[in-house]
């Protein structure tokens, strides 16, 4: 990944973009680099993901659970989540919280994202916050 920024840095864009993929299927950060630049879309970006989190790589979770979310794949989002709040990845909660919550399972979501909140989380905080200011107190 530095040699890629390296060659972003100087401008160098395709050179940067070639090592990028040359690491997709070893590095997970290279991996999550392209698809959020949109340079792999679509299935591919989910395969490519699934690859790293089948290698328990939660590097790529939040992310691969985001492309599940915009794809309405809720259940693989929420199941990848749960896999990714186990493993201790820090923001899963939070996700993990919006996601049950947007599935109409909003008592488990509220709670989650009270655990995140309580924890520090700061979006956490906010979306509870938005929560109630739409009346949603249970």
């Amino acid at each position: 990944m530095r040699l890629a920024r390296a060659h972003q840095a100087r401008g160098d864009e395709a050179t940067a973009l070639r090592i990028l993929r040359e690491a997709k299927d070893i590095n997970p950060e290279a991996a999550t680099e392209l698809v959020l630049t949109n340079n792999i879309q679509g299935d591919e970006a989910i395969t490519l993901r699934q690859h790293h989190a089948n290698n328990d790589s939660v590097d790529v979770s939040i992310p691969l659970a985001n492309l599940y979310g915009e794809m309405k794949r809720t259940s693989e989002e929420i199941a990848l989540l749960r896999r990714a709040v186990t493993a201790g990845e820090p923001n899963a909660v939070h996700n993990l919280g919006l996601a049950l919550w947007q599935a109409e399972h909003q008592k488990e979501g509220k709670a989650l994202l009270k655990t995140a909140a309580r924890k520090g989380d700061q979006l956490a905080s906010r979306a509870l916050h938005r929560l109630r200011r739409r009346g949603h107190r249970k």
